[in-house]
């Protein structure tokens, strides 16, 4: 799922700036209603309240090689991780 994940992360990086990629966790678990794979949606850290830890992660990866991707929805916890692909 990288190449999606990391061709969506530049795209979205170009036009809004630094930011996140959410995936909602029932869209990740079961990509196939949706064809194939998980639905992608775009934070940018200028739209996150200043203090949120999440903005912290956005305003601190390197957006040249690693992405921040949050997974949540449903009413479930959010989590946030830096994602980077290996060699």
């Amino acid at each position: 799922m990288w190449p999606a994940l990391w061709s969506f992360a530049q795209e979205s990086h170009a036009l809004s700036g630094r930011g996140a990629v959410l995936m909602e966790r029932e869209s990740l678990l079961d990509p196939e209603r949706d064809g194939g794979r998980p639905v992608m949606n775009y934070i940018a850290a200028d739209d996150v309240p200043a203090g949120d830890d999440f903005r912290t992660l956005m305003l601190s990866h390197d957006p040249s090689r690693q992405v921040v991707l949050i997974i949540g929805g449903g009413g479930a916890d959010e989590i946030a991780i830096v994602v980077e692909a290996g060699k």
